[in-house]
């Protein structure tokens, strides 16, 4: 049979696996209607870049169709999950292999509790990276500074390269030997699946040596993602608003219909609330937020209904931030957490000139100043009553140029009669605005889960 005969008939089994998908998990319907499947014998296994899905025939042709359909998902979560414009940076740099490891993680660990849940479980393909005991359905972001650190403990392990591909690169050295492994793909990969598939939970099963990251060991990844070739992070920020809408619909569709688990479907609302996009809202209101000439007030035509805008100027860094991080003792700690993870997103994001970083409780109990890029210190220094007023009493001796003050509390407290001549953003996860006297306010409390 001819190759080209040999590629239209596995494209075709695999069309017929995409309606096998929409029939069993109509969720992920959307999304693979809006992902077209090409051939393309340049990528080991499979990858998406938002826009399609490459595969390998000679791949997909060792996999059963519960394994395939497994594939396809994974391929799908990728820009329902957001991925390109989360990890836009990193993939930049070099660190594309270890990207797709974390990424990989968070979908996979997501598609294992599905199953667990789902009348039909999904089938992962032999080599996706599932580690629940060690991250369950953490974040990915969380997943890659784990990895991160792993690495630097390990220093046999080759770096990354910035070229295209790079997390394609570690399944071309292995994916030989765990996917062509048979010429008879229903027969000794149907084996393979069915030993995954005869729990809701097993897909993870025997996998999680792959996440760990410096241990030399690099089973195959079969499902990637890489970034379009020469896009731009606006470009990427238009296609992500597309696979919003796209997620939004399959929530909303599934909720319906009650096909979903509600675990599942609770996990990704979360994810499309989640402030591990905060870097995102902060890039993408630095640029547009501007001053109204003359004037030390926001220019509110720029303010997102519950987004975060930064003042910024084109072409030139800004003057000073200030974060101020209420420490008191009605903060649980994780909240604390959580606003030192935003102000973390600030240093790596924003081109401030410094960024000025206080703990305060009913006194200013610790200050600290960083440039970009620097790590956060994310103790936290207080626990005692709340008071607002130290704070800007800082800000108006100490930080003069202060641009704007970034005010990460729960709304309970003493605020100053008079309202500071500094813009204020108070990003709250209690309170209700109103309890607010000056200042602009954006709403939190969805986004208690963030971790650094």
């Amino acid at each position: 049979m001819s190759t080209e005969l040999k590629d239209k008939k596995e494209l075709g089994r695999i069309q017929l696996v995409k309606n096998k998908i929409m029939k069993d998990h109509p969720f992920f319907a959307p999304g693979l209607e809006a992902l077209p499947i090409i051939i393309d014998r340049r990528v080991p296994t499979a990858c998406t870049d938002g826009n399609v899905i490459r595969i390998n025939p000679d791949y997909t042709e060792t996999q059963n169709m519960y394994e395939l359909e497994g594939l396809l998902i994974h391929e799908v979560c990728h820009p329902l999950f957001g991925h390109f414009v989360r990890f836009f940076e990193p993939m930049q740099n070099g660190e594309g292999a270890l990207v797709n490891k974390a990424t990989d993680v968070e979908i996979n660990n997501l598609l294992t509790e599905y199953s667990s849940e789902a009348a039909r479980p999904i089938v992962l393909p032999s080599g996706g990276y599932v580690d629940l005991d060690r991250f369950g359905t953490e974040a990915a972001e969380h997943v890659l500074k784990v990895l991160r650190e792993e690495e630097q403990e390990s220093p046999d392990t080759p770096p990354d390269n910035p070229g295209d591909d790079e997390g394609e690169s570690e399944g071309d050295s292995t994916g030989d030997s765990e996917g062509d492994g048979s010429s008879e793909p229903e027969d000794q990969d149907g084996e393979q699946g069915e030993s995954e598939s005869t729990s809701g939970s097993s897909p993870g099963d025997g996998q999680s040596e792959g996440t760990g990251g410096g241990a030399g060991q690099e089973p195959v990844s079969p499902g990637e993602f890489e970034l379009p070739q020469g896009a731009t992070q606006e470009e990427l920020r238009d296609q992500e608003e597309k696979w919003k809408d796209i997620l939004s619909t399959s929530i909303h569709a599934s909720k319906l219909r009650g096909d979903t688990p509600g675990k599942f479907l609770e996990r990704l609302e979360k994810l499309q609330k989640s402030p591990l996009r905060m870097q995102d809202l902060l890039q993408k209101y630095a640029d547009e937020f501007c001053m109204d000439e003359g004037s030390t007030r926001f220019d509110r035509r720029y303010m997102a209904d519950w987004g975060v805008g930064i003042v910024g100027m084109e072409d030139e860094r800004i003057g000073s931030l200030v974060f101020v991080v209420d420490s008191s003792g009605s903060i649980p700690s994780r909240i604390a957490e959580v606003a030192c993870a935003v102000v973390q997103e600030a240093v790596n994001t924003l081109n401030a000139e410094r960024i000025i970083h206080l703990d305060v409780d009913c006194r200013v109990c610790k200050v600290r100043e960083y440039q970009p890029y620097e790590t956060v210190d994310t103790q936290i220094h207080g626990r005692g009553g709340t008071d607002f007023v130290p704070a800007f009493d800082w800000v108006r001796d100490n930080a003069e140029d202060a641009r704007v003050i970034v005010y990460l509390t729960d709304g309970w407290g003493y605020f100053p009669e008079q309202e500071p001549r500094t813009p204020v953003l108070w990003l709250s996860w209690d309170a209700d605005s109103r309890h607010y006297p000056f200042g602009d306010v954006v709403p939190l409390q969805n986004l208690d889960h963030m971790t650094t």
